[in-house]
């Protein structure tokens, strides 16, 4: 007699999410007793974003639902309670209901999914509980509620579990897994910078900024003119560098930075501009890249694995952990010009930055996720939280 699989119903809203759940996904999938179902929403679904959900479908990985928001990124709370109240009555048919959900990080959708699970007493299953941003963003206390509804935690570092444990989580519960992002840098498929060069008909031979500036949520009005700031620098060195933009998440004022990209540097000569490069275009840009320039996550993750210099950008990552490699300068002009001279032109500061060290892991999040996922009964023991403080 087959053993049941285990349904772990996993939820993605944007890009940058996606990319970081994929390897586990692709893990339960390959697996004989995983039964993975995705739930897509936010900006997957959204032209003006990539539309990102061709990438899903080329990955062959299974849609169990599609939510699209009518105004993506407009209006945080009704699009909140939308989400909230479809998977609730989603949820609510038998044959949806997984064993548990798996959701990852701290965004406003993925809160939705927490809420909806936890009224419905599905177990949760979350990843990048306890890390802190003090940013002025909404993330940290988003992140946090949903590590108080959740029931299985899998933090990217021993500092992060630390944080989970004094909210008085059960030890048992808390599983250090480190970073998944160093999963998909393990197993994605590798581009030369060759493609790269031929593609985008960028100079091999002149050092490439990947650019990726978000709006700090609690002060979207600021967004386009930081961006701004951000890409005047960058265009002040003139033509000796080549430059990689992407658009920003699906968050009020991305629409402001879209309109500043577009219309006052998507023509310059040494500029690139797309609205998503992809899971395995843009980790393999990543790898190329002189040094990564906004205040995207990726460039305090990913990069670190890379070796690649990040010049980390203005609020948006005050407070978060991160390797040796990044470079953290303020939203000015002048001050973002001259550190990325430093990074680019220093071969001695460059190299430091190169050799640093990083706290996320090995690159096994995946194994040890499905590890304790295949050890845990999904029962109402599981739900019933006995807090610690």
């Amino acid at each position: 007699m087959t053993a049941k699989r285990l349904k772990v119903g996993v939820f993605t809203g944007t890009r940058a999410e996606y990319g970081l759940l994929h390897p586990i996904v692709k893990g339960m999938q390959q697996a004989e007793d995983f039964e993975p179902a995705l739930y897509v929403s936010g900006s997957h679904l959204d032209p003006r974003y990539g539309g990102t959900l061709s990438e899903i479908h080329e990955d062959g990985l299974p849609i169990a639902l599609q939510l699209p928001l009518e105004e993506t990124g407009s209006n945080l709370a009704g699009e909140t309670g939308v989400l909230c109240q479809r998977l609730g009555a989603f949820f609510a048919e038998p044959e949806n209901r997984p064993d548990c959900v798996l959701l990852l990080g701290d965004r406003y959708e993925t809160l939705a999914v927490a809420v909806a699970a936890f009224l419905s007493n599905i177990p949760i299953a979350h990843l990048h509980g306890g890390d802190v941003v003090r940013g002025g963003m909404l993330d940290d206390p988003i992140r946090h509620a949903i590590t108080k509804l959740a029931h299985l935690h899998f933090p990217a570092t021993r500092a992060s579990a630390e944080r989970i444990l004094k909210m008085g989580e059960e030890p048992w519960r808390v599983v250090v897994t480190g970073a998944p992002a160093l999963d998909n840098i393990r197993t994605v498929e590798r581009l030369e910078r060759s493609f790269f060069a031929e593609r985008y008909r960028l100079d091999p031979e002149k050092p490439w900024i990947l650019f990726t500036q978000h709006p700090i949520t609690t002060e979207p009005e600021l967004a386009g003119a930081q961006a701004r700031q951000t890409l005047s620098a960058i265009a002040s060195l003139g033509d000796v560098v080549q430059v990689m933009v992407t658009y920003p998440n699906h968050d009020p004022g991305s629409q402001d930075i879209i309109a500043v990209i577009e219309q006052e540097f998507a023509h310059l000569p040494q500029f690139r501009v797309e609205k998503s490069l992809g899971r395995v275009k843009y980790l393999n840009f990543l790898r190329h890249a002189t040094v990564v320039v906004g205040n995207s996550s990726s460039g305090l993750l990913e990069t670190a694995h890379f070796q690649v210099p990040c010049l980390n950008v203005g609020e948006r990552q005050k407070g978060r952990e991160r390797g040796g490699n990044v470079v953290d300068v303020t939203q000015n002009p002048e001050a973002i010009a001259q550190a990325l001279r430093k990074i680019l032109f220093d071969a001695d500061f460059r190299m430091r930055l190169q050799q640093a060290e990083h706290p996320f892991g090995d690159g096994n999040c995946t194994e040890r996720v499905l590890e304790v996922l295949r050890k845990t009964t999904f029962d109402h023991r599981l739900l019933r939280k006995q807090l610690t403080y």
